[in-house]
């Protein structure tokens, strides 16, 4: 095989200084694995395979943090676990069920003139009033948190409707009503629920009281009630739920009710994870009545892949300074189940299938939001989110993803949404967020940016949309969420603690702006809109609902020492638009097309910037913009003859189209080049040059991993012999960090100095980026160690701008050198292979290093260290597979070093020799 060496064109990519600091490492511990089963008997149970324990509290109870519960098939009525430190794992092959339900049979029933009734008034009393905003609203038992189902012979539940009344309990119907027989004996309790809609007027009353009447005849079937709040609690650091079925729980919707028993583990969320490095995966959450089915809260690094969220009553998810949260291939659909009024923030203001604030970092990729089988209230008609006139003044509709209060530096790529009747993506009051590469068809609102500033909206594909981008201020200023009236100072209680200074490390003195500011618009591909804006002219005030991309003009509240409030128009609010696809008809109707307008441009007051052309929005006066949309396509053709995607369906509520983009159509490989942000967001080399529109998705089964081999390598090989002599860096191809430490072509050596304890240094190679990567290498140093222990890590696939990678980690000591195969997520560092070194180093002797990744789900690793000038082993030093879903993507070479903060030396010094960085996508025979 020849191989050439190719120089390489080179952009700036920061590294991450952190990979070789010395965190808490993780090796393949001995741990204990804790058997379930359903089956077992309790009696001689000791968590082992032969005697498992009958329930998962049982096995929680002897299990340490590190430890293992894995559950056999079966259903386990069990709630208010706490999981710490612990992995919660279906047995192979089965499919438990985790239920917060009780079953009951016909005969715990008494019949009462065809209206069934508990024999037992002992059941738990949730607090019907404790939601988030406890408005009440007539008809709306939203807020009610019991549910009763009934379970046939086959498995098959149906759920009962709760009434308020028991006169409303009718015979023969499927009804109930949850008697409070504990109010009825406490006056006090019974005054509260009478008339109590604020949390300080909340009486606590005993955790059980309630009585059961139905409207139908059990018969043979079981009756489900459900009598917990909550099903898991994860804390402490690595807890993991793998595999399960977690359903049907009542968790109310305030977070400070305290129950008399559970305390308030049994508030806010099915699931709640306040656990840092924790995993979930290949888990379905449903039935989780009020709150949340899984909430996420002051935990870095959590993982949730591959689950499904169905059926729950408001939230599928919900996260809250949640930094660096991965989720990818999870499934949202059929969420808001009870209905919550959300129409003009009524009852409810927070619902969405996943709601995410107050996070840095967080990465949402590969998602689908699908509410394609969504039916009209009291109707079996599917709702058209895109219809307006069916869609409108809908009092439930709701999010998809709604990302508030300070998300910042965070990537939504590669998700899918269809049918969404409210926003597919808002983000509100956040900054420097990517939103790239995501496929949003049939809905109501595509993207949305609300006070939002330097937003990079890049590479959507928006089909069948009534709202497809929309861009707006937010009055609300300076992380103050009083947005009714003129401040000085904020309103006691209004300050959003977040966006007022804990995002930047607590310096109040530089609050989030939440001011639309510099967002961009790049690349977008918006099709086929419906073919009628309205049928009511008021719901059209200007032309809300005739654009492509909308840019509202408004004024902020007004600041201390402002006459007025900050005016934001499209010029303060983007900072460009362009090489974006409009696809509309031949023909459109100047009174009530969808698509009259390409762009819709907010300027002033009074003011706006209205393009039915590409031109007039290029010569349009005062529009200062970046791009003006120069370089934009606007294509003519019916829905379903597209010039543009593989396949176009002739109707939007056909989500079956495929939305690539054609080859050789107008869209195809003539996008912008890529920014840092969104090609670091993709994986992808900065400069890259694109297809228009979404490149990867999950509705093709494609993700940010699959964009193809690196087009920087045409030969698939680079190397760097330092022989260039350079101060402050090793030149055009790397990124270091800091420079000051950097020199190259000394004894043809490139150099990091190390001089200074406990601090690292960076360098990354630019340009490059891949899902398979050998890289070779090496160096010596200009001691042995004894001074200091030095670290180097040489990673072969690192994620850009984060820490997470997969490496070769030396440690040199005193002459002595030790290796691993390494794999880093946030802040936590695992040993998945020990690196056996011979012989002791000397200054001036070669440490020889070979790493791999090749692949993704799962990735092989391969790693060979050896000390001196003798020939490269034949045989791998260490083999493994790790499929870490945060590393399934292309990733970047680089080097990190590190001195201990014990070294007493100031004379060591990293001295490569030479590297060779081989993309195995790209080689030539």
């Amino acid at each position: 095989m020849e191989r050439i060496t190719l120089a390489l064109t080179v952009l700036f990519t920061l590294a991450a200084i952190t990979l070789c600091t010395a965190p808490a490492t993780h090796a393949a511990a001995a741990t204990d694995t804790i058997h379930v089963s359903a089956s077992a008997d309790d009696k001689s149970a000791d968590g082992t395979a032969a005697h498992p324990f009958h329930t998962i509290g049982s096995a929680l109870k002897a299990a340490a943090p590190g430890d293992t519960v894995e559950v056999d098939a079966g259903t386990y009525r069990e709630g208010e676990l706490v999981l710490s430190g612990v992995t919660l794992r279906a047995k192979a092959g089965t499919e438990p069920v985790l239920t917060g339900t009780e079953a009951l049979r016909r005969a715990d029933f008494t019949n009462q003139s065809g209206v069934w009734v508990s024999k037992r008034t002992d059941f738990v009393r949730f607090n019907q009033d404790a939601s988030t905003n406890p408005k009440r609203v007539d008809g709306d038992m939203s807020r009610f948190p019991e549910a009763v189902f009934v379970v046939g012979a086959d498995g098959a539940s149906q759920e009962l409707t709760q009434v308020d009344d028991p006169a409303k309990v009718i015979p023969g119907t499927m009804t109930f009503y949850v008697r409070d027989v504990a109010a009825e004996q406490n006056p006090a309790i019974a005054a509260r629920v009478g008339s109590s809609d604020s949390e300080s007027s909340w009486v606590q009353g005993p955790h059980t009281g309630a009585q059961y009447m139905l409207g139908m005849d059990p018969g043979d079937n079981t009756v489900e009630i459900i009598q917990h709040g909550r099903a898991l609690t994860m804390l402490g650091t690595g807890a993991s739920v793998i595999g399960m079925t977690i359903t049907n729980y009542a968790p109310i919707q305030a977070w400070n009710y305290v129950d008399p028993v559970w305390g308030k583990n049994g508030n806010a969320a099915m699931v709640f994870n306040a656990s840092s490095n924790s995993r979930i995966d290949g888990v379905t959450f449903s039935g989780s009545q009020a709150g949340p089915a899984l909430h996420i809260s002051d935990a870095t690094d959590a993982t949730v892949t591959n689950s499904t969220f169905t059926g729950n009553g408001s939230n599928g998810a919900g996260a809250n300074r949640a930094h660096r949260l991965f989720m990818s291939g999870n499934t949202f659909s059929g969420n808001g189940a009870k209905s919550f009024i959300t129409a003009a923030c009524g009852a409810y203001c927070t619902v969405a299938d996943l709601k995410v604030t107050h996070t840095k970092a967080a990465r949402l990729e590969a998602n689908t939001f699908d509410r394609s089988q969504t039916r009209l209230e009291d109707s079996d008609e599917l709702l058209d989110a895109s219809d307006l006139t069916m869609n409108h003044k809908r009092q439930t509709a709701f999010n998809a993803l709604w990302l508030d209060e300070g998300v910042i530096n965070s990537e939504v790529v590669a998700n899918s949404f269809i049918n969404i009747d409210r926003i597919a993506i808002l983000d509100e009051v956040g900054q420097d967020n990517v939103i790239a590469s995501n496929l949003i068809q049939g809905s109501k609102t595509g993207i949305q940016l609300s006070g939002s500033a330097r937003d990079k909206v890049w590479n959507n594909t928006i089909v069948g949309t009534i709202d497809p981008i929309y861009v707006r201020e937010d009055n609300r200023i300076d992380a103050c969420n009083f947005s009714k009236g003129d401040w000085e100072t904020c309103p006691d209680g209004y300050t959003e603690k977040w966006s007022a200074g804990e995002y930047n490390g607590g310096d109040a003195t530089k609050p989030m702006a939440w001011d639309s500011l510099d967002n961009e618009l790049i690349n977008n591909v918006i099709a086929s809109k419906p073919q009628h804006a309205f049928t009511d002219p008021g719901a059209n005030k200007n032309h809300r609902y005739m654009n492509m991309i909308l840019v509202e003009a408004s004024r902020n509240l007004r600041r201390s020492g402002e006459a007025e409030g900050r005016f934001a128009g499209t010029n303060e609010q983007l900072a460009e638009s362009d090489y974006n696809v409009f696809v509309r008809p031949e023909t459109i109707d100047p009174a009530t097309g969808s698509d009259l307008y390409l762009t819709n441009f907010g300027l002033g007051p009074d003011s706006w910037a209205v393009s039915e052309t590409l031109a007039q929005e290029s010569q349009a006066q005062g529009l200062t913009i970046g791009g003006k949309d120069t370089h934009s396509l606007d294509l003519r053709a019916e829905r379903g003859d597209s010039p543009i995607f593989v396949r176009e369906t002739d109707t939007i509520a056909d989500y079956g189209g495929d939305y690539r983009i054609r080859d050789g159509s107008p869209a195809d490989d003539s996008g912008k080049p890529l920014s840092a942000a969104v090609a670091s967001a993709l994986g992808l080399p900065t400069g890259t040059t694109v297809d228009r529109g979404a490149l990867v998705n999950v509705s093709w089964n494609t993700s940010a991993a699959d964009l193809g081999s690196n087009t920087h390598l045409n030969d698939g090989i680079w190397s760097d012999n330092f022989e260039t002599t350079i101060s402050g860096g090793w030149g055009s191809s790397w990124s270091v960090d800091p420079a000051a430490r950097f020199t190259s072509g000394t004894d043809e050596y490139g150099i990091i100095a190390m001089d200074v304890a406990g601090t690292g240094s960076s360098a990354t190679v630019r340009n490059y980026s891949s899902t398979a990567t050998r890289v070779s290498t090496y160096f010596t140093f200009a001691e042995d160690g004894s001074g200091g222990r030095t670290y180097v890590s040489v990673a072969a696939r690192g994620m850009p701008g984060k820490t997470d990678a997969y490496y070769v980690k030396t440690v040199l000591s005193a002459g002595k050198v030790s290796a691993g195969l390494m794999k880093r997520v946030g802040s936590e560092e695992y040993t998945l292979a020990t690196v056996p070194v011979e012989g002791t180093f000397t200054p001036g002797m070669r440490v020889n290093v070979i790493v791999e990744a090749i692949g993704a789900s799962p990735t092989k690793l391969r790693a060979k260290v050896w000390l001196g000038s003798s020939a490269e082993p034949a045989d791998w030093d260490a083999v493994v597979t790790d499929a870490e879903p945060r590393l399934q993507r292309r990733g970047v070479v680089r080097i990190n070093t590190y001195l201990s903060g014990s070294a007493t030396s100031s004379g060591q010094a990293f001295k490569i020799a030479v590297i060779s960085v081989e993309d195995e996508t790209r080689i030539q025979p």
